[in-house]
């Protein structure tokens, strides 16, 4: 195969994807407050969606950064080994983030049994294994976060029925199981235990000798990002150009108070720059569909990255932020200004019924 280019229906390194629970939702982190994995239904808001996704990536090194780590443990370890330790421990990191930035381009197909490990997107932090630990919920089961990545980090998918062996492509949208790679009788599991603290009554998500059967789904195909491109799922600011200002929206999600410009000069930086209420997401109607957009062919929607609202229009031609409905549909209309070259700029055009 060429390299860089994509197997039909098959599972790729660099893939984002989500890990869905049959009849249940989809594996969730929020990944800053709380690391814990949970499963939330398939009904949940689509700022909610924002924490299901993974990235599939392939086996990172950790061993320098594991020697180090017990080096600082071991008194009588001396300078001159530590720093030694700690450039390998540096190398080994420039070697992952390189590794991380190839898969977007020239990711390979991933083959059931091929070690990898699974970035959750919003917090940049791994799917991770504390078998030493008990589950909160089912003491008989372990505990799974997400959390820095480690030699607990690495997993492999399993295929659910023999029609597909080890060594086969994971296409999509194949029923797997999801194993630690160093110790594949742990497996992934789904707990009936609802967790006793959470706001998104998430089922526990932990790691047992029986696995609960997955199947994934592709929310956006590996991709370099390319300048002055468009991304469903990905973060903007909208600046407006004649105004010289920022649109926000106010965090507060039970606030009734309409977007607005804030003055803002590109020139300089101010708090209000990286304010975030001045934080949008772009999506399809299709929520759960991300990557690469058409301008001027493809409808969005604009939510509010904080509050969880959609810019619309109401029937004075106004802009609001509120729930979603057919004036939440928009089309960037791309246009360029001979006096700058890297940004990207757009139309917002309205194309939803009013």
């Amino acid at each position: 195969m060429v390299v860089g280019q994509r197997t039909a229906g098959a599972l790729h390194e660099g893939d984002v994807v989500f890990l869905s629970v049959h009849d249940h939702g989809f594996i969730h982190a929020d990944g800053f407050v709380d690391n814990r994995l949970g499963c939330i239904t398939n009904t949940a808001s689509t700022s909610v969606l924002d924490g299901c996704l993974f990235r599939v990536v392939p086996k990172l090194a950790y061993g320098a950064k594991k020697a180090l780590i017990k080096a600082h443990n071991v008194p009588e370890v001396g300078d001159e080994k530590l720093a030694a330790l700690q450039q390998q421990a540096s190398i080994e990191e420039a070697a992952n983030a390189s590794t991380l930035q190839r898969v977007a381009a020239n990711g390979r197909a991933v083959v059931y049994g091929q070690p990898v490990q699974l970035q959750h997107v919003q917090s940049g932090k791994f799917l991770s294994a504390a078998p030493k630990t008990v589950a909160q919920m089912d003491k008989t089961c372990m505990t799974m976060v997400v959390a820095a990545g480690s030699t607990k980090s690495h997993f492999t998918f399993l295929p659910r029925f023999k029609a597909k062996t080890m060594g086969q492509v994971v296409a999509f949208p194949d029923s797997v199981c999801l194993a630690r790679a160093k110790v594949t009788s742990q497996l992934v599991h789904m707990s009936t235990l609802v967790y006793a603290t959470d706001s998104l009554l998430r089922q526990e998500i932990n790691l047992y000798d029986r696995a609960t059967i997955l199947n994934l789904m592709l929310y956006a195909p590996r991709a370099p990002t390319q300048a002055g491109e468009w991304r469903a799922g990905a973060v903007y600011r909208l600046h407006h150009l004649e105004a010289q200002s920022m649109l926000m929206l106010s965090a507060n999600c039970h606030a009734t108070k309409s977007p607005y410009l804030r003055p803002f000069s590109p020139d300089t930086a101010t708090a209000d720059a990286h304010s975030i209420k001045a934080l949008f997401v772009i999506e399809r109607p299709e929520a759960t569909k991300g990557g690469p957009l058409v301008p001027a062919m493809d409808t969005v929607c604009l939510r509010h990255l904080v509050s969880g609202r959609y810019l619309s229009i109401d029937n004075s031609g106004a802009v609001i932020g509120g729930p979603p409905n057919d004036t939440s549909y928009l089309r960037l209309e791309p246009f360029t200004r001979q006096s700058r070259d890297v940004d990207t700029y757009a139309f917002l055009e309205a194309c939803g019924v009013m």
